[in-house]
C-alpha cells in the first residue's frame, strides 16, 4: 500500500481565476450552479462518503480513492483515502477530464499516466503521489450536471476489469444519490423553518386540526386573536374554542358543515363569520379552510383574520360620510336663502383647506395644525353661516346695503349658529368636530384688533379655526359679485387683505394667504368654470 502523500496546495488567496477558457461557457456555469446547490463544498468529513471511498479502493486494490468535486479553479475532496490532502488546483486535476467526456455514464480510465501525452508532464505524475493508473466515475446530478468523480489512483500502471469499472460506476451513483438526499433533507429543513417563521409571524391566526377538528397547531397570532394559549388549545375541539354560543345561524353544527370535503363551496376562500374570544365576546372575522388529505386522513388548515377594527373603521367612515352629507345639506339650506352666494360653501371650504395646509407646513401655528385639524376645518367650515337660517327674509334678502338696525340683526347669525351647534354638543359632548364648528360659527366675524362681533375677542383669544374662516370668508365676499358691488379682482382683494393684516386678520394667516394665493386664484377659477358649465 502507498503511504499517505502530502501535496503542496495553493491557498485560496493565490487561486487563479483563469484556469481554462471553457470554464466560462454557459454549460460550465450551469454545472457550477448545480455544484453550489448541493451545499457540500468545504463541509466536514462524513463517514458515509469515507466508507464509499474505502470500498472503491478495496474493489480496485488501489492505495488511493477520492470523492472529488470540481469547482471553478480547484478540486476539493469530500472523502480522501490514502492521500493527506483536502484539495488541489484544477489545472492538475484528472477528474476535470472525467467530467468533460461525452459519455458521462462511462468510467474515465488512464492505464499509465506517465505514457499518456495528456498527463505525462502533470506534477502529480512526475512527483508525489506519482500517479500511474487513474479510474474516475463521474458524479452526475439528477438533472445531468457532472460535478465531480469517484476515483481510484495507483502508483502502478494497470487496467481495471469490466466488473471493477461497473462496481465503481455503481458506487458513484450511490455517492451522488447520497449527496442529493443530503441536500433534499437540508432543503426540507429550510422549507420547514421558513414555513414555521411565516406561520409564527403571520398577522392571521393559523390553526391546524385533524379530521375530528381537534387542534394540532395554534400559532402565536391565534393566541392574540382568541386569547387562548397554544398549550390550552392543543388537543381541544376547535368549535369549543372559537364558535360563539347561541349565535343565530352560526351554531356548532353550521360551523362543522364548513369542513365537508364533499361539498367544498366554503373551502379555500374567505367567508365572513362571527367567532368568539376566550371571554365569550363575539367578533367579526374572515375565515378560510384549506383541506389536505394525508395517509392518516383529512387535515385542515384554518386561517382567521380579525376584522373587528376594519368593521369599526367602515362604520366610522359611513358615519363620517353621513355626517358630511347632513352638514352640507344644512349649510346649503342656509345658503339657499341668499341667492347671490353661488358656490360660496365650496370655495370657503377649499380656501380654509389651503390655509390650514400652509400653516401646518410653516409658521408659529405648525404644532397646532395636524392632519386631523385640516380635515376638521374642511368639514366644519361649511357651517360658518348656519345661523343665517334664523335671519328674517327682509334682512337677509334685502337688495342693497343694510341699515344699522338691520346690520345688528344680521350680526346675530353668529350667535344663532353657535347656539344651534351648542345644542348638538349637549348630546355629543366629546365631538371635536362640533366644537370646531361651534367656534367657527361664533367667531368668524371677530377681528384680530378686537373690534369684531359678537364678543369683541382679540388676537389669539379668537380660536384659530375662526381666524382662518374669517380671511377665507372675506376673500370670497370680495371676489364675488353682490347686488351692491361688483366682484373685485384677486389683486384688489389681495391688497385689501394685506392692508387689514393685524387689524381684521391675524398677520400669520395673512402670510399663509400670500404663500398660497396661487391656490386661491385656482380655486376661484375652478368654481367659476364649474358654475359656467352648470349654467
Amino acid at each position: 500500500m502507498l503511504a499517505p502523500t502530502v501535496l503542496t496546495l495553493r491557498s485560496s488567496a493565490n487561486r487563479s481565476n483563469t484556469t481554462y477558457v471553457e470554464h466560462r461557457n454557459p454549460s460550465e456555469e450551469r454545472r457550477l450552479a448545480a455544484l453550489r446547490h448541493l451545499n457540500i463544498l468545504d463541509t466536514p468529513r462524513e463517514k458515509a462518503f469515507d466508507d464509499v471511498a474505502k470500498l472503491a479502493a478495496q474493489l480496485l486494490a488501489a492505495p488511493i480513492a477520492l470523492v472529488s468535486l470540481i469547482e471553478r479553479d480547484r478540486q476539493w475532496f469530500k472523502a480522501c483515502v490514502g492521500l493527506n490532502a483536502s484539495e488541489t488546483s484544477r489545472e492538475v486535476s484528472f477528474c476535470s477530464h472525467a467530467i468533460a467526456q461525452e459519455n458521462l455514464d462511462a468510467v474515465f480510465v488512464v492505464p499509465d499516466a506517465a505514457q499518456d501525452p495528456r498527463f505525462c508532464d502533470n506534477p502529480l505524475v512526475t512527483g508525489p503521489p506519482c500517479i500511474r493508473l487513474y479510474a474516475g466515475a463521474p458524479l452526475v446530478t439528477s438533472d445531468g450536471q457532472p460535478v465531480g468523480s469517484l476515483c481510484v489512483i495507483d502508483i502502478k500502471p494497470g487496467q481495471p476489469t469490466q466488473n471493477q469499472l461497473e462496481a465503481l460506476r455503481v458506487l458513484a451513483h450511490s455517492v451522488m444519490a447520497q449527496m442529493e438526499l443530503r441536500q433534499s433533507a437540508e432543503d426540507l429543513r429550510e422549507s420547514e423553518e421558513l414555513n414555521r417563521l411565516i406561520v409564527n409571524t403571520a398577522l392571521d391566526a393559523v390553526i391546524t386540526v385533524n379530521a375530528e377538528r381537534h387542534v394540532m397547531a395554534w400559532n402565536p397570532q391565534a393566541q392574540v386573536i382568541f386569547g387562548v394559549s397554544q398549550a390550552q388549545a392543543l388537543g381541544q375541539p376547535l368549535e369549543q374554542l372559537i364558535v360563539p354560543r347561541n349565535s343565530p345561524g352560526n351554531d356548532i353544527a353550521s360551523f362543522s358543515s364548513l369542513f365537508a370535503v364533499d361539498h367544498d363551496a366554503h373551502l379555500n376562500h374567505y367567508i365572513e363569520i362571527s367567532l368568539k374570544r376566550h371571554d365569550d365576546s363575539a367578533f367579526p372575522a374572515e375565515l378560510c379552510i384549506s383541506p389536505l388529505r394525508t395517509r392518516e386522513g383529512w387535515m385542515f388548515s384554518i386561517f382567521v383574520r380579525d376584522i373587528a377594527q376594519r368593521k369599526r373603521e367602515e362604520s366610522q367612515r359611513l358615519e363620517a360620510e353621513t355626517r358630511d352629507v347632513v352638514i352640507f345639506a344644512m349649510a346649503r339650506l342656509a345658503e339657499s336663502r341668499d341667492p347671490e352666494t353661488g358656490a360660496h360653501i365650496e370655495r370657503v371650504q377649499s380656501y380654509c383647506q389651503a390655509l390650514s395646509e400652509q400653516l401646518a407646513a410653516a409658521g408659529k401655528y405648525q404644532s397646532l395644525v395636524d392632519p386631523e385639524f385640516i380635515q376638521l376645518m374642511y368639514r366644519a367650515s361649511p357651517l360658518h353661516d348656519i345661523g343665517k337660517v334664523g335671519i328674517p327674509d327682509d334682512v337677509l334678502l334685502k337688495p342693497g346695503r343694510l341699515s344699522n338696525r338691520e346690520f345688528e340683526i344680521m350680526k346675530t347669525h353668529t350667535s344663532i349658529g353657535a347656539e344651534t351647534l351648542e345644542a348638538a354638543m349637549e348630546r355629543f359632548a366629546n365631538t371635536r368636530f362640533l366644537r370646531m364648528a361651534r367656534n367657527i360659527a361664533a367667531t368668524h366675524h371677530e377681528r384680530f384688533d378686537g373690534t369684531g362681533y359678537p364678543n369683541g375677542l382679540k388676537g389669539e383669544d379668537i380660536p384659530l379655526c375662526g381666524r382662518i374662516v374669517a380671511l377665507s370668508d372675506v376673500y370670497d365676499a370680495l371676489t364675488s359679485r353682490r347686488i351692491y358691488k361688483p366682484a373685485f379682482t384677486h389683486d384688489v382683494a389681495r391688497g385689501i387683505i394685506v392692508r387689514e393684516s393685524g387689524k381684521q386678520f391675524d398677520p400669520v394667516i395673512v402670510d399663509a394667504f400670500l404663500a398660497t394665493e396661487n391656490k386661491f386664484e385656482a380655486i376661484y377659477k375652478h368654481y367659476a368654470e364649474t358654475s359656467s358649465v352648470a349654467a
